[in-house]
């Protein structure tokens, strides 16, 4: 019975030393490992200029944002959170398409500008992600509201 217990421990032993072990997910969040992601966000600034005040006065700009790392060295940009920094502006963000996006991909949200009197109105907008070097984004937002003639 003895021999037959070192005889299994040295064949298992040897067998397991062909293989080796891979850490592909996450300990603590069962997620899947991947390079960093890479954030773009165009444009970076939009001024909206003079705008009159009125019913129904708005303008519209399109933002851009991109993942723009690379599919062997890349991982998946997560947009956690998206908004104005002061909430108090006549500004408004639409949803994204996608807050998640593998490299390569992009999404696009809309700002509305609809001034409510006749006056300057500059904030930004903040994003929010998990890439590593730049965990918030900003897009400066500037409008000016003008009295009707």
């Amino acid at each position: 019975m003895r021999l037959c217990g070192i005889l299994s421990l040295a064949l298992l032993g040897s067998a397991c030393s062909e293989y080796s072990v891979t850490k592909t997910t996450d300990v603590n969040t069962d997620e899947p490992l991947d390079g960093d992601p890479d954030i773009l966000v165009d444009p970076e600034k939009i001024n909206f200029g003079d705008l009159e005040v009125g019913e129904g006065a708005t303008l519209i700009e399109t933002v851009t944002i991109t993942n723009v790392s690379t599919e062997e060295e890349g991982g998946t940009l997560d947009i956690n959170d998206l908004r104005l920094a002061d909430d108090s502006m006549p500004y408004e963000i639409s949803a994204l398409g996608s807050i998640l996006l593998p490299p390569g991909a992009q999404t696009t949200f809309t700002v509305t500008f609809a001034p409510l009197s006749a006056e300057e109105y500059n904030t930004s907008i903040l994003i929010d992600s998990n890439d590593p070097d730049a965990g918030t984004s900003e897009v400066k937002l500037l409008g000016q509201g003008v009295a009707p003639v």
